[in-house]
């Protein structure tokens, strides 16, 4: 037996499984979700600094209830204390995002556990018209970059993660079941590989040509070259904070919205084995359009 062949053999076969997703993964749950996105470089548009402050987080909540999403789930763990002032201000816009019930907002939870931010509470007055999910990932099981991704967890009351929360807004506007803890199950994602018309249009999706790409898989294993845009459709806070916008209308209204951030000194990516490392909140869009598809 050939020590370790399974470590060589996985990339391999993740490449010909998501080379087939690729031409199979349908569409819908592309259509329906949308990751609303603060990048580094929007920190000097905005005049901003790192951590975003709780009135910039408050702007960008009050422009998004403008374009009347479904549901949000916030991927920023307001946990630090700030005055009550800023309590209020993003407590408030939250409120207003949530239509008093219509919009379901969710906000990301630390976990409990041993990390530095484990076992600290999102601020109260946050979730007056908001609900804690458990936003934990895991980590990557070998080389190929399949990811278990939880239904939920947390002590001393059972959280969704917020992919299956979002799905079970989703299924509660349609009128169908609910989710129960029982009846789901951690996955394994399958990262759909479709080209996004809106992510094309500002992000830069050049690729380095079939030649290359054959190449540098050869030279090195099957997932050296990865797509630059992802497979989810994405704007960022610019986008939205900018002009009324009837493209960022039609990426928002009704949709599933996930919002959270790209900097280059917070460590929350995730690892693809279709696209290059991802903010942390592409994980749980990918996981719901998952949800969503199957």
């Amino acid at each position: 037996m050939f020590h370790g062949i399974s470590l060589h053999l996985m990339p391999w076969s993740q490449a010909i499984v998501n080379g087939i997703v690729k031409y199979a993964y349908p569409a819908e749950g592309q259509m329906d979700t949308t990751v609303l996105l603060f990048r580094e470089e929007n920190l000097a548009e905005l005049g901003e600094s790192f951590p975003v402050s709780y009135r910039q987080h408050a702007d960008v909540l009050a422009a998004l209830s403008v374009y009347e999403p479904r549901a949000v789930f916030v991927d920023f763990a307001f946990i630090d204390p700030r005055s009550p002032e800023d309590l209020a201000l993003l407590g408030r816009a939250i409120c207003d995002l949530n239509k008093r019930g219509k919009v379901p907002v969710y906000l990301a939870a630390p976990p409990s556990g041993k990390g530095p931010d484990d076992g600290k509470r999102v601020n109260p007055p946050l979730l007056e018209c908001a609900e804690a999910v458990n936003a934990q990932m895991d980590v990557e099981r070998g080389v190929s970059g399949v990811l278990t991704y939880a239904n939920g967890g947390g002590q001393p009351e059972f959280r969704w993660t917020p992919a299956f929360a979002m799905y079970d807004a989703r299924a509660r506007i349609e009128a169908r079941p609910r989710l129960l803890p029982q009846d789901t199950q951690p996955m394994e994602i399958i990262w759909g590989n479709l080209v996004s018309s809106l992510n094309e249009k500002w992000m830069h999706c050049s690729s380095e040509g079939a030649f290359r790409h054959l190449f540098n898989m050869l030279r090195e294993n099957p997932l050296a070259s990865k797509r630059t845009c992802p497979h989810t459709n994405t704007i960022s806070v610019v986008h939205l904070l900018g002009p009324y916008d009837d493209v960022v209308r039609d990426a928002v209204r009704g949709k599933a919205v996930f919002y959270g951030g790209s900097f280059q000194m917070v460590g929350d990516h995730v690892g693809s084995p279709v696209f290059d490392d991802l903010p942390g909140v592409y994980l749980h869009a990918m996981a719901y359009d998952n949800l969503v598809i199957f």
